[in-house]
């Protein structure tokens, strides 16, 4: 080769090294650019969070706007020709496409909710008068499906990125930037199956007419599926505006027991509440089973004939649920003049208003269940004349549904499977997982279950191919002195329940004991599940504990299990163990939770040696 070649050649190498080095330095810059924009986007939406917490929204719209465009400044940064051509290299060009990636999903995100916020006024401002004009609801859940769909791609993109090398250092920050924008693709899919959910159940737009039945449960006198239905209300949907009637007592319908007509039922929930009545227009019974479509697809049953209403679907809620939204809509006034919310109008309802009057005369059922109808009333007409953050109502309503406390069924099967997706329907189908479900049905027709403290334990030691289980609950009964007779019930003070617990499908059962003693107990599969029952008598001051022990096959060495509450007016207390059989290590560490027992909680866990 001549000086003349090699001279052009060297001057080619040049020049694409200085073209290379150009294209670094301009993705460096653009680099450090978008990084720039993407914590400018932070600090707005950090100050946004404390001005919210601090109750003042003024600035929420021009915020998230202004937090919008510095990630859509960063994205455009680093979507140029010389950071894209970058991209193709090996370590900078991963780091930069994971930086992309979470700038594109910030903008996603950021894009979803400036454009959602005109939607949330809008359903603010179409609550109101006692009715709900949903559509400012129906367009809010279009916006989040798109901002689903859309953050698909950059999710992709990092998944991708996330698997090959990036520049020494950068590995945390990927590493947390995929843990983030993995939490908001999962938020973004609860709040559409949600979405989706609750406006197949109550209509939108052009959905034409609904009737819904709503049914306000006291905890008071324990159901499976909450507590016992005293109260029910009828919503009316027409196109969209959504109109809640008043709320009636069921003994005004309720055919007295031994006279009820029987309705159709589950053939799980006939064969075990079947014998008490419980799918019968007496109503008293209806919601037995803790599966909560069974239990609403009855009461919807029930409601055809007696008041004698359309039902295309029903929402439960219990007192407890009704105090949350009590809390942020405002106090309510109960008929001695207090003024209660939270747990203050929790014992307010079911357990003040039951004490015997100090003249001696008998306790007014008709004025107390008057005033039961009244605060109800009064909250869910705070609630739809949009008293209290908008936002909060919906994080509490979306709490107290995690709780079990409110409950929504469909009778069309494709809403209903909409219902379940989002964690709204109560289901008890454990989908081929363990269960814990302990749940309490009172014989006692008393309103004792607010005194008895419940605790919840489950004990899993988990192998190679097997997971051995122990579940038990400990009722403790603990009157105080003047109670009247209604409170007590017919056992003069003593708790008779029916007790069930709920385990795995597959699982082998191996004892039964109350407090060590094996005992006679029923078993059956329902709701995709095995249900052990058992009757059970918990005098007054004394406790009693349930245990069950059981194995578990496991698939693939991983064991899977959900942990669902029965809701009360007080909360359980749950203690959870999940440890590893000898010689086996569990991948995480064990597992150890002790507290409150108020929301549903699901744990997949495996072992190796």
């Amino acid at each position: 080769m001549s000086v003349l070649s090699r001279r052009r050649l060297y001057d080619v190498l040049l020049v694409l090294l200085a073209g290379a080095v150009l294209l670094v330095f301009w993705a460096g810059v653009a680099a450090l650019s978008a990084r720039a924009h993407l914590l400018e986007a932070r600090s707005e939406l950090s100050g946004l969070q404390e001005s919210v917490t601090s109750g003042s929204t003024d600035l929420l719209a021009p915020g998230v706007r202004s937090a919008r465009q510095e990630a859509e400044a960063a994205r455009t940064e680093l979507s140029r020709p010389g950071p894209a051509l970058v991209e193709r290299m090996p370590l900078i060009g991963n780091t930069l496409t994971a930086g992309r990636a979470v700038a594109e999903a910030a903008t996603v995100a950021l894009t979803a909710a400036d454009d959602a916020l005109p939607a949330v006024e809008a359903l603010r401002e179409g609550t109101s008068g006692g009715s709900i004009d949903t559509r400012g609801l129906a367009r809010l859940a279009a916006l989040v499906s798109t901002a689903r769909s859309d953050l698909a791609a950059p999710v992709a993109t990092l998944y991708r990125a996330s698997q090959g090398s990036v520049l020494p250092g950068a590995g945390p920050a990927r590493a947390d930037a995929k843990a983030q924008i993995d939490e908001l693709s999962q938020l973004l899919g609860q709040a559409d199956e949600t979405l989706t959910g609750v406006l197949g159940l109550i209509g939108g737009p052009g959905s034409g007419d609904r009737t819904i039945v709503l049914a306000v449960m006291n905890n008071a006198e324990l159901r499976g599926a909450g507590g016992y239905a005293n109260t029910i209300a009828v919503i009316r949907s027409r196109d969209g505006l959504v109109d809640i009637g008043p709320l009636q007592d069921i003994n005004q319908f309720a055919a007295p027991i031994g006279q009820g007509q029987t309705v159709p039922a589950p053939p799980g929930y006939e064969a075990a509440y079947g014998p008490f009545e419980a799918n019968t227009t007496s109503w008293r019974n209806v919601l037995m089973s803790s599966d909560g479509p069974s239990s609403a697809s009855v009461l919807c049953e029930v409601a055809r004939l007696a008041p004698g209403v359309p039902c295309d679907g029903v929402v439960l809620v219990d007192i407890p649920a009704l105090a949350r939204i009590a809390t942020l809509s405002g106090p309510v006034t109960l008929p001695t003049g207090e003024q209660l919310t939270g747990d203050a109008l929790t014992k307010g309802l079911l357990v003040d208003a039951y004490a015997e009057p100090s003249d001696g005369e008998p306790l007014d059922q008709k004025a107390r269940r008057d005033g039961l109808r009244g605060v109800a009333s009064d909250v869910l007409s705070g609630l739809l004349d949009g008293q209290g953050d908008l936002a909060a109502t919906g994080r509490s309503l979306l709490s107290a549904a995690e709780g079990r406390h409110l409950v929504l069924w469909s009778a069309d099967p494709d809403v209903e499977r909409a219902l379940i997706a989002a964690g709204l329907s109560g289901a008890t189908d454990p989908d081929g997982r363990d269960l814990q479900l302990t749940t309490v049905n009172q014989l006692s027709t008393g309103k004792l279950d607010v005194y008895v403290d419940r605790t919840v334990r489950l004990s899993a030691v988990v192998g190679a191919d097997v997971a051995r289980v122990t579940q038990s609950m400990t009722l403790a009964l603990d009157l105080p002195d003047g109670l009247g007779t209604y409170v007590s019930g017919v056992l003069d003070g003593n708790l008779a329940a029916l007790v069930e617990v709920g385990l795995a499908r597959d699982a082998r059962l191996t004892t039964v004991t109350v407090d060590g003693e094996a005992r006679t107990f029923g078993r059956t599969e329902r709701d995709g599940g095995q249900r052990v029952d058992l009757y059970q008598l918990v005098p007054n001051h004394q406790s009693r504990t349930i245990q069950i022990t059981y194995e578990v096959p496991l698939v693939d060495g991983v064991y899977r299990v959900v942990l669902l509450p029965q809701p009360l007016a007080y909360d359980a207390t749950l203690d959870l163990s999940i440890t590893a059989a000898p010689g086996r290590t569990l991948s995480g560490g064990p597992i150890e939770v002790s507290g409150p027992y108020d929301k549903s909680q699901d744990y997949v866990v495996s072992t190796v040696r």
